[in-house]
């Protein structure tokens, strides 16, 4: 039995079989510590210099993704979308070209691809796609050059560098301490610190502010309410500025002594995130007391027991980019900690985990400027509160979950169509809801197995609406101990999952979502290093597109046809595109299929095969009529199996795949070729691919079939002037 780690009445303990083994985790850590008093600065140390040595992954949110109206500094309008996040992000062209803006002219370009060869520790498949600035020679303005006449590659962007690392502080619930699942807090105060700057004064006030973090639907403490289904509240926290205890302290101007925005969005090196945070604290420190947020005195304030969250005036460069309106930073959850700045310290207790997010969401320029929505910051309180992973591609390559989890790009969503708000200014109002496997991971709702223990069998499954309804998610695990579906209904209603709509569009619809999760990649050190969907052919939490292959391609977060119900696409298998076999190409024998239509409640077939076994395809005896050879191949079930569906073959020595040609009739060959098949039946078996290598006449085939016609009486003419010359020798001899 796999130990879960889960965390109970404060604790983390180790369960086996449902009996406690014991206590575990920074928890149980910090337990033993409060009943040793005399053990704890030597201890924190020696916890210190392990935690500095192997740091945790930093978290951040993903771009904008919209198009937004550029300019050229000749006046040249033209369109075009951030990519990328805090650590990698560039921007394309509305037709997918990499471009960068000139430093020494301000004019955008066209990236170039890179002509040097792969270097050693590359980033794989990330590699191929680097672009770098063209010499000074070469025009590739936007504008007045086209880059498909350059032969220039769509998706170039700038090489990729290493995401920073920051050591989590001394106890904290990081994703270094984690395991297979956890479990949210149950009521989580939270702590909003603005700060403004004496070159960059707050745009807005601090009750605005206020106002998108506690109260109502739409705010970040509706928004945790409402997708935890009441299992976790966000409170205000405790303190004296301004209108006492309503969570907020600021604005703060020139927070502890910095009187000039440090613009983190645009340099991008986490430390300095890092330092404008720590004196934000230190700033704020005068207005609460951090040690009463202490709860289980051990000396160490945690994310669970006093979440920090601080908006820092001007832009968030999610959405105005890195070379966009300044001054900006980019909404991350980091820590205020390192091997050179040391922990911070304040009312006697350590401090360490916190997210930042700008004040002013905008385009490029600065223009339609509006207070940030609250999607982005529901984003990084899932880092911050919750220890959720990134479920976007951290590589960049495709889009990861896209729109089907807040951990994805789902933090973006609204009720208004993306083609009508040409602006993007409802973006992040309704950011839809986490991920079936991400309400798994944290214990949010209640997740049923789908009992198909009985294989042949099938279970018609009733699917209630994810949007309200605890008990909506849904198991069905493999043979594989690490691989297992998901099964879910996402409708596009509620206050947060209409936010699909930016995507899907006016008027569309939902339905079910089917999630391949392996937990051997959704893995504790996966998730540390933030790349549980860092590589688009191995994921760790995979949405099973019914018809568009967007996500994985990078072309779209959200389409209605991605969903599946009736009318859309039939089934699930073993033999479906996509289908439901196991990383290895081996049968997981599942089916689901015969969906409903879409809706509020939605149902479907659920198979699990006895049917194990791969069919066998017969090759009959080619017929060779001396100008060509003609093939016949026969698909045989198992017996008791449930029958062939289909046998794919190629004729150019390639090996076939279930895309490659479908058998229906006898093949016929007039040259010498390679004939490659293989069959699979209904349950998603498939053998290993046969070769046969067929010539005409004389040679025939190189199977074990037979020669005849004009084959056969040259040979026997061959035959008979053979016996004549040797007659004629022997007779000879004799005389």
């Amino acid at each position: 039995m796999v130990n879960r780690l889960q965390k109970n009445l404060g604790y983390y303990r180790c369960e086996s079989s449902g009996a406690t083994s014991g206590l575990y985790g920074p928890k149980a850590f910090k337990l033993a510590l409060s009943s040793a008093r005399y053990l704890v600065k030597p201890l924190l140390t020696i916890v210190a210099a392990f935690i500095f040595l192997f740091p945790a992954e930093v978290f951040s949110a993903p771009a904008l993704d919209a198009v937004q109206n550029m300019k050229q500094p000749n006046g040249y309008p033209f369109k075009a979308r951030q990519k990328g996040d805090e650590w990698n992000n560039w921007v394309e062209s509305e037709d997918g070209y990499g471009i960068f803006k000139s430093k020494s002219t301000g004019f955008w370009q066209y990236y170039v691809k890179e002509t040097a060869p792969p270097r050693a520790g590359g980033l794989g498949k990330s590699a191929l796609r680097v672009g770098v600035a063209p010499a000074d020679t070469v025009n590739t303005r936007v504008g007045e050059v086209s880059p498909k006449d350059m032969s220039i590659p769509k998706g170039l962007r700038p090489k990729m560098k290493a995401r920073p690392k920051h050591a989590p502080a001394l106890g904290m619930r990081s994703a270094v301490m984690k395991a297979a699942t956890v479990t949210a807090p149950s009521t989580v105060p939270l702590l909003v610190i603005a700060v403004d700057y004496a070159d960059q004064n707050a745009t807005y006030t601090a009750t605005q502010v206020k106002d998108r973090i506690f109260g109502g639907a739409g705010t970040l403490q509706d928004y945790y309410n409402d997708v935890s289904y009441g299992a976790t509240t966000i409170t205000p926290a405790a303190e004296t500025n301004g209108t006492a205890n309503d969570g907020i302290i600021g604005w703060l101007r020139d927070p502890n002594g910095v009187t000039t925005h440090p613009s983190t969005g645009v340099t991008n090196s986490g430390t300095d995130d890092a330092e404008l945070a720590r004196n934000a604290m230190i700033a704020a420190d005068s207005f609460i007391n951090y040690s009463t947020y202490d709860t289980d005195s051990s000396g160490t304030v945690e994310p669970d027991e006093l979440a920090i969250i601080i908006i820092v005036a001007g832009y968030e460069t999610a959405t105005v980019g890195s070379s966009g309106a300044t001054p900006s930073v980019w909404a991350l959850k980091y820590n205020v900690n390192s091997s050179t700045t040391g922990a911070l310290s304040l009312d006697g207790v350590s401090l360490g985990e916190f997210a930042i997010f700008g004040e002013i969401h905008a385009n490029s320029s600065g223009a339609n400027a509006r207070l940030a929505t609250m999607g982005i910051i529901a984003h990084e309180s899932g880092h911050l509160i919750l220890g959720l992973p990134d479920l976007y591609d951290t590589s960049n390559v495709s889009y990861g979950i896209g729109y089907f989890g807040l951990m994805g790009n789902g933090n973006w969503g609204s009720a208004t169509d993306a083609a009508t708000d040409i602006t993007s200014t409802t973006s992040g109002t309704a950011p839809t809801h986490l991920s079936a496997w991400s309400k798994e991971y944290i214990g949010w709702g209640t997740v049923s197995d789908i009992t198909t223990s009985v294989t042949g069998t099938t279970v018609s499954q009733s699917f209630p609406s994810a949007d309200g309804t605890k008990a909506s998610i849904f198991r069905i695990n493999t043979s594989d101990s690490n691989q297992y579906f998901l099964i879910e209904n996402r409708q596009l209603s509620g206050s947060y999952d209409v936010g699909f709509t930016r995507r899907t569009g006016a008027g569309s619809h939902g339905g079910l979502v089917i999630w391949h999760i392996d937990s051997s990649v959704a893995s504790a050190s996966k998730i540390t290093q933030n790349r549980v969907n860092y590589d688009v052919s191995n994921k760790g939490v995979d949405v099973e597109e019914a018809v568009d292959g967007g996500l994985d391609a990078g072309t779209s977060p959200a389409k209605q046809t991605m969903f599946w119900y009736s009318g859309n696409t039939s089934a699930f298998s073993g033999v479906s595109t996509p289908n439901s076999k196991l990383k290895s190409g081996s049968n997981s024998g599942i089916t689901i299929d015969n969906f409903s239509a879409s809706g509020a409640t939605m149902t479907a077939d659920v198979t699990k095969s006895a049917d194990t076994t791969a069919p066998a395809t017969a090759y009959a005896t080619p017929v060779d009529t001396s100008t060509e050879v003609q093939v016949t191949l026969t698909c045989s079930d198992n017996s008791g199996g449930t029958g062939c569906d289909k046998t794919y073959y190629t004729t150019d020595g390639t090996t076939p795949t279930t895309s490659s040609s479908v058998y229906t009739t006898t093949l016929t060959f007039t040259s010498t070729t390679t004939l490659k098949y293989f069959s699979t039946d209904l349950a998603g078996n498939a053998e290993s691919v046969t070769s046969r290598s067929i010539s005409i006449a004389t040679s025939s085939s190189s199977s074990s079939s037979s020669s005849g016609g004009g084959g056969a009486i040259g040979f026997e003419i061959l035959l008979i002037a053979l016996a004549l010359v040797l007659r004629r020798k022997w007779k000879l001899n004799i005389a």
